[in-house]
């Protein structure tokens, strides 16, 4: 039987540091988009708004994949994309199209149709869906540890939209909450589900593709995949207002640095770490939303976040604790990582 070879210790550390990095980096970005949705519903064109969602996607994905094809030009020479085999550029293809394009169309109609606490409660089933697929694409096993401590971070914001729901009717009219299924919880779960596979898939593809390439590849035909299938759900005249200096003003800012420095570091960081790393530093996510939220908008956290946040660190800790226990046995089940990769510097949602 052939043994698998180990991660490299300090690849690891170097992995969860850009993983962190990442994190705060998604964070940050719900509340810049909403600060930049403000701004731009100050400043009306013809009653419309040009920071407009959509426009904003398409708009700092598209900065985003010029921004990365400047830094990464040595990783698209025809000599160097010769070396990709049809079955690798097909599987770029399908990320693109579902991770980049589709997963990112089917949350927008999402928060058409229902409230964002729904949306957030169905997000949270990625925390242990990732390590469920890690299982299944993979057989990637994660210690009881890691999965006690996915479910507690799921428990923890489960927790917060039920303490939320516990609010008066007056309240819950304000935050535009509401119970049932409906088309925008399953619009929100097959958006969720096409997110985490992506990014399962995309680690193990980072072995053998440059990142410079895989990720230009997924912004750019993301976007035009994505500029398609709004032009087909919504119509053209979603994107009257897209060219507009405005917003290619605040794309540049919002592009470069949360879009590309987002992605440098997660995609760095995902093909360095273990399942159970990615589903911990997911689960922090809820609570740097919270965070960043406070510092932006000046959102201040209700009682049910602060509670819920509490169980979510509860389970980081848990998870941390087994991986600092056994760091033998999480190093083994982590993926081949050759010595020579070196970091080749979402995801716009």
């Amino acid at each position: 039987m052939t043994q698998k070879p180990e991660i490299d210790p300090i690849e690891s550390r170097k992995g969860k540091i850009y993983l962190w990095f990442a994190i705060l980096i998604f964070g940050a970005a719900s509340a810049v988009v909403a600060k930049l949705v403000m701004i731009g519903e100050n400043a009306l064109l013809d009653g419309r708004n040009p920071i407009a969602f959509c426009n904003l996607l398409f708009a700092g994905n598209v900065v985003a994949g010029l921004t990365l094809l400047a830094i990464f030009h040595r990783d698209w020479k025809p000599s160097r994309l010769k070396e990709l085999t049809p079955k690798q550029w097909l599987i770029q293809l399908v990320l693109a199209a579902t991770s980049g394009a589709l997963a990112p169309s089917l949350m927008f109609r999402a928060i058409e149709q229902t409230s964002v606490t729904n949306i957030v409660l169905i997000e949270t089933v990625e925390i242990p869906l990732g390590l469920f697929l890690a299982w299944l694409l993979y057989r990637e096993k994660s210690s009881w540890s890691a999965v006690i401590g996915a479910l507690l971070a799921l428990v923890g914001v489960a927790t917060t939209i039920w303490l939320e729901m516990g609010q008066p009717s007056e309240m819950m009219q304000q935050g535009q909450m509401q119970g049932g299924i409906g088309l925008g919880e399953i619009y929100a779960t097959c958006g969720t589900f096409l997110l985490v596979l992506g990014a399962e898939l995309g680690r193990k593809q980072l072995q053998s593709i440059p990142l410079g390439v895989f990720s230009v590849f997924r912004n750019v035909v993301g976007s035009i995949i994505f500029f398609v299938v709004v032009l087909i759900m919504l119509g053209p005249e979603h994107f009257i207002d897209l060219f507009r200096p405005v917003l290619w003003g605040w794309m540049a800012l919002y592009g470069s640095v949360i879009v590309v420095g987002g992605q440098l570091c997660w995609f760095s960081g995902i093909k360095r770490v273990t399942p159970a790393d990615i589903s911990l530093a997911s689960a922090f996510s809820p609570i740097a939303g919270v965070i960043f939220a406070f510092l932006i908008l000046g959102e201040i956290p209700m009682t049910a976040q602060i509670i819920g946040g509490a169980v979510i660190l509860c389970g980081i800790g848990v998870g941390l604790a087994g991986d600092l226990k056994f760091p033998h046995r999480e190093a083994k089940r982590t993926r081949s990582v050759k010595s020579e990769d070196k970091p080749k510097a979402f995801t716009g949602v």
